[in-house]
Formats: C-alpha cells, sequence, structure tokens
C-alpha cells in the first residue's frame, strides 16, 4: 500500500469514529474544533452523556491516555485524551466536558480502570468530584488488608537507587494489599496518590508567565529526567513555531538513545542486585559509568540531561563523535553477551517467568505503556506512532524496529529491553556515523522575553524509556496568548502505577518488589 493510500486509510477512519461519537451525543454534541498544529479533534459534549459516550469509543479499540482539569472560575473543564495507536497513526483525539462547580461528573473508572487515579487527582487539586457507579452486586468479604513496606539490607552507596529502591518509598506506603490469609494471594489493591514531592504542575500554573514557568520547570528536573525535559522543550518550541534544523534533530535522537541504553542498563543492574546476581550487577554497573564518561567527554556531561536547550541542542564535534562511534561498536557487544547470559541463566528465567503475567487486551485497557506494554504484545511506540525527531527519516528508519513479547510476564519485560538496548545501540551508531563524517553548524539557543507569545492549545508526545510521555499547553480563552492557563504532563510512571490494581490481583505478595521493577516506575513522577 502506498504512502498516500495509507494516510487517506487514517483520515477515513478517524472521520468514521468521529461520526459515530455524533451519533452517539445526538443533539448534545456540542462543538468539534481541530487544532490546525496538532490535528488533534476536541469534542465538546454534555456531562449526562459521559458514560454512553465513553463507553462507545472503547468499544473502536481507543485508550484513556490522560485526564487533565482546567479552572475557568465559574465551571471545570475537563478533558480526557483518548488514542489508538495500534492501528491509527496521530490518533489522539479529547473529549471536553464543562461542568458546573458545585456538580459532580461521572467517573469513567468503570470503563478505563487507570482513570481511577487520575480523576484523583483533579479532585485533590480542583476539588472537582467525581461519582462512581457501583455496578458490583457481589457482597464484600471481610479481609485483612495492610500497606507494602518494602525492606531489607541497603544498597551499596555506588549502585544507581530507582524505582522500588527509592528511600522515600521504602519506608511510606503508597500500596494497600488485602491478602487471603489461607494462600497468601492479593485479592484487593489500594493505591495511594499525593506524594510529599513538590508539585510541579501547579507551581507552574500560578505562575502564568511563559519566561518563570520554563525556568521552573528547567531547574526542577534539568538532573533529575531527560525525557522530561526534551518533551517539555519541544512543546514550547511547537507552541513558539520554532523550527528545528536537522542537526539539532539527530543530535537530540541520539541523546535520547544514549539516555535510553543508560536507563535500561541501570535497570538491569538493580535488577540483578534483586536476584543476587552481584557479578553481573557490577559488571552492568561498568558499563553504566563507562557511557558515562563517554557522555561527559563527548558533551559535558555524563547524565546528559541538561544538553537539550530551547531552539538548539549541545554540539559534539566531528572527532568526538568518531571516538564515540568506535566506543559504540566495541561496547556493543560486550553489553550484548552480558545481557545475554543474564537472561538466559536458569534462576532468572524461574524468579521471573509467569510472575506479573498481563495478557495483550488487558494490558492495553488498563493504560500500560512503554516496555511493560510491549512485553504483553502491543507493538505502540510514539516514536511509529507519533514520529517526531529523527526516528522516520533517511537511514535511521531502516535501522531499528519495534519488539514485542507474548507472555507479559516479567520475564517478557526483561527480554524486551535486552533488546531495546540493542535497538538504541544501532540508532545511536547510525547518528555518530553521520555526525562523524559531516559538518553542519547547530543552530543558537533561543532566548524566551516577556513578549513571546504562543499556541492557545499544543501537545508534544514523546517515547520515554519507561513510555508514552505527554506535554499539553492550554493558554486562556483559547486564543494565542503570552499567559499559561495550564501546563499538562502525562507521565508513563502514572500510567504503569495506575495499572497495579489490575497486574498484582491474584499475585503473591512475595513477587511485588519483582512486579514492581519490572515496571519501572519512577515514583517521583506519578504525582507532579
Amino acid at each position: 500500500m502506498s504512502t498516500s493510500e495509507v494516510t487517506r486509510t487514517i483520515q477515513l477512519e478517524k472521520k468514521k469514529l468521529l461520526g459515530e461519537i455524533e451519533a452517539i451525543l445526538g443533539s448534545d454534541f456540542i462543538k468539534l474544533t481541530t487544532l490546525p498544529a496538532e490535528n488533534i479533534p476536541i469534542i465538546r459534549f454534555n456531562r449526562q452523556k459521559t458514560q454512553n459516550l465513553l463507553i462507545g469509543v472503547k468499544k473502536y479499540g481507543y485508550r484513556l491516555d490522560g485526564i487533565f482539569g482546567l479552572d475557568l472560575i465559574n465551571e471545570i473543564e475537563i478533558n480526557y485524551i483518548l488514542s489508538n495507536p495500534e492501528y491509527i497513526a496521530f490518533s489522539e483525539i479529547i473529549l471536553q466536558v464543562h461542568i458546573e462547580k458545585k456538580l459532580e461528573l461521572p467517573s469513567i473508572a468503570n470503563i478505563f480502570p487507570n482513570a481511577q487515579l487520575l480523576e484523583e487527582n483533579i479532585t485533590h487539586r480542583l476539588g472537582m468530584e467525581f461519582h462512581l457507579y457501583d455496578i458490583s452486586t457481589e457482597q464484600e468479604i471481610p479481609k485483612i488488608c495492610h500497606p507494602v513496606i518494602l525492606g531489607g539490607k541497603k544498597l551499596n552507596k555506588k549502585f544507581q537507587k530507582i524505582g522500588v529502591f527509592d528511600d522515600i518509598h521504602e519506608n511510606n506506603v503508597y500500596i494497600s494489599t488485602c491478602t487471603n490469609r489461607m494462600n497468601d494471594k492479593i485479592e484487593k489493591i489500594e493505591l495511594t496518590s499525593g506524594w510529599y514531592y513538590s508539585r510541579t504542575q501547579p507551581k507552574l500554573e500560578s505562575l502564568e508567565n511563559l519566561l518563570k514557568a520554563s525556568i521552573l520547570f528547567q531547574n526542577q528536573y534539568r538532573n533529575e529526567a531527560f525525557s522530561l525535559n526534551l518533551a517539555y522543550l519541544l512543546n514550547l518550541e511547537k507552541s513558539l513555531g520554532i523550527t528545528i534544523t536537522n542537526k539539532v534533530n539527530n543530535i537530540r535522537t541520539l541523546l535520547a538513545e544514549l539516555d535510553r541504553i543508560r536507563s535500561h542498563l541501570i535497570w538491569f543492574e538493580n535488577l540483578a542486585i534483586i536476584l543476587k546476581q552481584i557479578t553481573l550487577a557490577n559488571k552492568i554497573h561498568g558499563f553504566v559509568k563507562k557511557i558515562e564518561r563517554e557522555n561527559k567527554s563527548a558533551f559535558g556531561n555524563s547524565t546528559i540531561s541538561d544538553t537539550i536547550l530551547l531552539g538548539s541542542v549541545a554540539d559534539i564535534s566531528q572527532t568526538k563523535a568518531k571516538n564515540y562511534f568506535e566506543f559504540m561498536e566495541k561496547i556493543s557487544g560486550s553489553i550484548s553477551r552480558t545481557l545475554k547470559k543474564f537472561v538466559n541463566l536458569n534462576s532468572v528465567k524461574e524468579n521471573l517467568t509467569g510472575i506479573g503475567k498481563i495478557s495483550k487486551q488487558k494490558a492495553y485497557e488498563i493504560g500500560l505503556s512503554g516496555p511493560a506494554l510491549r512485553a504483553s504484545g502491543n507493538f505502540v511506540d510514539a516514536r511509529k506512532s507519533n514520529p517526531y525527531l529523527s526516528y522516520q527519516s533517511g537511514n535511521i528508519t531502516q535501522k531499528w524496529s519495534l519488539v514485542g513479547g507474548l507472555n507479559g510476564d516479567c520475564y517478557s519485560r526483561t527480554k524486551i529491553r535486552k533488546s531495546e538496548i540493542t535497538e538504541s545501540m544501532n540508532i545511536a551508531l547510525e547518528l555518530l556515523k553521520g555526525l562523524s563524517s559531516y559538518v553542519l553548524p547547530t543552530a543558537k539557543p533561543v532566548t524566551i522575553n516577556e513578549e513571546h507569545v504562543f499556541d492557545p492549545f499544543t501537545y508534544t508526545k514523546i517515547e520515554s524509556p519507561q513510555g508514552s510521555l505527554c506535554i499539553v499547553f492550554i493558554t486562556e480563552n483559547e486564543k494565542s496568548s503570552k499567559k499559561l492557563h495550564t501546563i499538562r504532563i502525562l507521565t508513563p510512571d502514572l500510567r504503569n502505577f495506575s495499572a497495579l490494581s489490575s497486574i498484582l490481583i491474584g499475585e503473591d505478595t512475595r513477587n511485588i518488589s519483582l512486579i514492581l521493577h519490572t515496571l519501572d516506575i519512577r515514583f517521583p513522577l506519578i504525582d507532579l
């Protein structure tokens, strides 16, 4: 099928869906607008149609990507972001409802399980109440509920601590389980939202001014989350109409894949520690340190977290690109052999196989993202479904493909990350080869000032190492403005954390740490 035929098919499928939505809404169909820069339909509807509309959209294979709300003084605006990335490229639609503050809105948690924590977040921030229809007729059987406390010996300081090793969450309650005392199986899960972290989004919104908001954001995340900083700046550039050169895109793509390699290696390092494979953990740790040293030599920063600038990026010379290419060629074989040895160990297979298993359909419906979603057989990746940077241009397209699993258990999620490291190294090698053979000037950074005006609505989705990460900017009164009305950050960590209420049911409590780790949840980014 030619490209033009593919595009036409996509347009017809979306048009058909919009027609069905209009039929569901009937006379309550209030407004349909399409954002020119995004090509995202925004459909405004009456709140009484919430349940029927969301059920209808789900039948077409759409899933919930996120919910965000805006305080409009007399009303609250709720926006549901849905997508069908497995079948339709750039498939996002936004369903929007305006509701008086004194009224409740029907919850959609019985339709999309991952909606519960998203709705709770809006309740905490805006005071909006959601009414949950109780469709269960079964009498609740009394169970003993207890918090999950992750204890154990402290790790050696030289090891990175992520996910379940986060200091704060080792000693504080964020998951409560109801367990059958006869077989020690989990029968009910309660997830806690509202962490002690300084919440970023309310601070950004209270500032209103774009310059101050960007300074706050970059100061907060410069040394913490490369992907979050990348998504923020990509959306900011889109909102300001800043054009990015090919060389800047290529270097950013390289940096994103180097970050993915590092993140997945740290993940393997920690998994090896959990499974008491300390020798292999030390070897993987050595790979991480070598990559960090090479990053520092090439870009001046070992974690590459502050290499992205508005409209630009930290440059890499031809000589340094060639040196990095030679380093990557040499180390890639060692990394592949070490990880292959690790995943093929009988003890690793025995400890991970069948644990935390989630089917293809269930993983899609409950909103899993990233390697955890692909390990269940869903070949969904924003680098393909919502192309950005240089992933779908030139020779780079031929150097990688999506990898997925079938079993959807902890072992599948482990093998997926091993394969993704190989794919990322292929992308990095292709980019480094190009950067070492031609000279192009990088663009100068853009300086934000008080007079900058940005689009009324911009939306950016990227694929972080943990999964799909979305950023939304909205100005006041649906028009171009110098003031922000809301900034919404939808992280894969929140999605995968929400999915625990389904994944942990029926599991042995002793497997919780392994399941949490294979989902790669960064707890500080759950509730920003």
